[in-house]
């Protein structure tokens, strides 16, 4: 079994699996059950600000040529979605 599916399977059964209602950030009368949380509080959810720093400072950990400008996510995702498949026309209208 790959890697991945384990990890998310322990993390399943040992903080995901409880049902812990919390209101979205935009709209607090709007619930929900959040799928990544907090290891050391699993009550809290972890941010989108959190998940995206997270993913540029390992960005800036990879190896790039002298002078090259860091990569960016949004280009990444988007030319991720263009190799499996998606047409330019999707992959623009998500990108907005």
């Amino acid at each position: 079994m790959y890697r991945p599916v384990i990890a998310f399977q322990e993390y399943y059964c040992r903080i995901a699996h409880a049902l812990i209602l919390m209101p979205h950030y935009r709209d607090p009368a709007q619930l929900f059950i959040p799928l990544v949380r907090n290891l050391h509080n699993p009550k809290l959810a972890v941010s989108v600000n959190l998940i995206n720093s997270r993913i540029k400072h390992y960005l800036e950990l990879t190896p790039r040529p002298f002078g090259a400008l860091r990569l960016k996510v949004r280009a990444i995702r988007a030319a991720r979605a263009l190799i499996k498949g998606m047409s330019f026309e999707d992959v623009m209208t998500h990108g907005n």
